[in-house]
């Protein structure tokens, strides 16, 4: 996700390469205000899409 996020999100910014991200309440807001126009963007569901097919060519899709 946090590839995705790079176009909206500082990538210099260490808080988006930790995992689980810590953040606060308005960084929350901030990221569900980017989600939404994430998901309401052909191109962005497009692109989301061929990582998520990349990720399954590379079988980090793999069924119970």
């Amino acid at each position: 996700m946090a590839e995705l996020l790079n176009d909206e999100q500082d990538s210099t910014d260490p808080r988006w390469a930790e995992v689980p991200w810590g953040v606060s309440s308005d960084d929350c807001a901030t990221l569900v205000q980017v989600a939404y126009k994430m998901f309401n963007d052909e191109r962005c569901l497009a692109k989301i899409e061929d990582a998520l097919d990349e990720d399954r060519a590379e079988g980090e899709w793999r069924g119970n």
